[in-house]
């Protein structure tokens, strides 16, 4: 296991891989991708994104064209991933939800998002961290997130 990329860090990455880094710098941590997916969010080609999954380290990340391919969302779905030193993957809510309030994070959404192929899908959400975490069966099953915007609403890059 890499423990350089196992600390979840709001708006800015996951651990050394940053938001904003172009996808060489990328590779240059994590090697080439397992498998990419590429796709369109409106009929624009600006709204262009790929997606690289990184299926051993259970990491997938996105770089999206509008951004000139820069690292804008990053995905995980094992344990070993620790937000502030705790694992939420595999936790149900009130376990995720004391977990925020505990590191004074206070203000998440709750919502329900069934899919007909995900019939209990949850979000649990947080803006001031810019962070999903998604709930199948009342367990996290991915934990999603991107990089802080400024008021004007364009990406604040981290350093």
């Amino acid at each position: 296991m890499r423990k350089d990329i196992v600390d979840i860090l709001p708006g800015v990455g996951l651990g050394v891989i940053k938001f904003g880094m172009d996808r060489n710098q990328v590779k240059m941590i994590l090697g080439e991708p397992d498998e990419t997916d590429v796709f369109f969010m409106t009929e624009s080609d600006d709204s262009e994104s790929e997606v690289w999954y990184y299926d051993d380290d259970f990491l997938s990340l996105s770089f999206d064209a509008a951004d000139n391919w820069r690292l804008v969302t990053i995905e995980i779905d094992d344990s070993k991933f620790l937000l502030q030193g705790h694992s939420l993957y595999g936790k149900n809510k009130l376990e995720v939800i004391t977990t925020l309030e505990k590191l004074s994070v206070t203000d998440f959404k709750h919502e329900p998002a069934p899919m007909d192929e995900a019939p209990t899908h949850e979000l649990i959400s947080s803006d001031s961290l810019g962070i999903n975490f998604w709930f199948d069966y009342n367990a996290v099953s991915e934990i999603q997130w991107g990089p802080f915007f400024n008021a004007d609403e364009s990406v604040k890059w981290p350093e």
